[in-house]
């Protein structure tokens, strides 16, 4: 981010401090959109990236900070005047990844275990019902 947009940003929110305060996750809405962030004391504010798209939240995080869990907006999906949101994953040590629309049409995280290994959330079928969501690496994602 350019010196001169970090003057104009602001915190949306803090999803939280991790553990004893050694990891703070959270949104900075700025002129473009809103962008998940991690901070920590020894390397400051990290933007997790945008997974190609104009805009992302952060709507958890591991218990330690390494895992954060959110959405981001995709629209490049036709009509443009109708935004897709994809739920993502971010790692440590892996970045980023997109989960998709989880079998919807739209979907989106509210949380992540402690551990970092279950997601939680919801996605938005042809007919506008939200179902719930659980994902885990080794069976993807279930309607529980």
């Amino acid at each position: 981010m350019a010196d001169e947009q970090q003057d104009t940003c602001r915190a949306d929110h803090r999803i939280g401090n991790v553990e004893n305060g050694s990891v703070i996750v959270g949104n900075l809405l700025d002129t473009t959109g809103s962008h998940a962030f991690r901070w920590t004391q020894a390397e400051g504010v990290q933007l997790l990236g945008t997974m190609g798209g104009p805009s992302e939240r952060a709507r958890g995080a591991s218990a330690d900070g390494s895992v954060v869990v959110g959405d981001w907006l995709d629209t490049s999906a036709v009509p443009v005047s109708v935004p897709v949101s994809h739920v993502y994953r971010w790692t440590q040590s892996e970045g980023g990844q997109d989960l998709g629309t989880l079998g919807g049409k739209w979907a989106f995280a509210t949380g992540v275990s402690g551990d970092g290994s279950v997601i939680v959330g919801g996605f938005g079928d042809t007919n506008g019902v939200v179902h719930v969501f659980r994902w885990t690496k080794s069976e993807a994602a279930r309607d529980p």
